[in-house]
């Protein structure tokens, strides 16, 4: 382990069968996911890493997870995401980013979200212009095209920057 002031810091753990489908970290003192930090679980489907003080994530932490559907980050620490790192995630469908420290959103994003039924970005600390956001939406909304994704999406619900009379008054689905 390394040390931090005032506390021990846990790293991933290592050596987890090759085969598995589930993995779920949580409430633990991870600090951030390394490079690569799945690639022997090729065959997982969800990963929770869910209140955890995950600062931050590697572009290619995600590396090898082709099965991956699930990726749920709530309740970490970060204050940045690596969108580009979800190429590597094609079937990805639930990616949950609530109750953490981020700011802005490149429009970009949407691109590395072709398969998403489900994202939860509720309860960040959105300090963007509202148009940049918009222009995530529509970008989002084209690439999907999945008229019937406003009903399990989750945009911002708890943010302060209204951008979409759409999805403002929505609540995230449980």
């Amino acid at each position: 382990t390394e040390k931090n002031p005032g506390r021990i810091i846990v790293p991933l753990p290592v050596n987890l069968p090759a085969d598995s489908v589930k993995l779920r970290l949580e409430k633990t003192s991870i600090s951030r996911v390394p490079r690569a930090a799945f690639y022997n679980l090729s065959e997982l489907r969800f990963l929770w890493l869910t209140y955890n003080s995950i600062t931050s994530v590697h572009p290619s932490s995600f590396v090898n997870l082709k099965a991956l559907r699930e990726l749920r980050l709530d309740g970490n620490l970060l204050t940045a995401f690596p969108w580009e790192g979800l190429r590597d995630m094609p079937r990805l469908q639930t990616l949950g980013l609530h109750n953490n420290r981020l700011s802005s959103l490149p429009a970009h994003a949407a691109l590395f979200l072709p398969n998403i039924t489900y994202l939860d970005l509720s309860s960040n600390r959105w300090v963007q212009h509202a148009r940049l956001l918009s222009v995530f939406i529509l970008q989002f909304e084209l690439l999907t095209r999945a008229k019937e994704l406003k009903k399990s999406l989750c945009f911002l619900v708890s943010g302060k920057v209204p951008f979409s009379k759409t999805y403002t008054s929505r609540q995230c689905p449980q």
